[in-house]
């Protein structure tokens, strides 16, 4: 029988796990000026976000997209920070795309 995830949402859906995954997303971006200007005001950001994902209103806020050329030219599609976190979040929920995974 699958399992189901019906109130396991609002049971992961803490501000200590919004929080973890915001540390596991800086993780090795720390000088990039989004999440310089985050970390300012994290605590407000992340009570913010969990307010959002609570009340069902919040809405990704899409792509920039842009261009590198070395190596070689590619496109690449950056969503923002605030984003980013909802993504290591639902990784985290999930349990998906861990290195210990057959």
């Amino acid at each position: 029988m699958p399992k189901t995830i019906k109130n396991k949402y609002y049971e992961n859906l803490t501000f200590d796990k919004l929080m973890e995954a915001h540390k596991k997303a800086r993780k090795g971006k720390g000088y990039r000026k989004e999440v310089i200007m985050f970390n300012l005001k994290q605590e407000e950001y992340i009570m913010y976000l969990l307010e959002a994902l609570k009340n069902k209103t919040y809405k990704h806020g899409g792509y920039k997209v842009f261009y590198i050329t070395e190596p070689k030219l590619r496109k690449i599609e950056k969503s923002r920070y605030i984003d980013r976190i909802v993504h290591r979040w639902l990784v985290l929920f999930f349990g998906t795309g861990s290195k210990n995974s057959s």
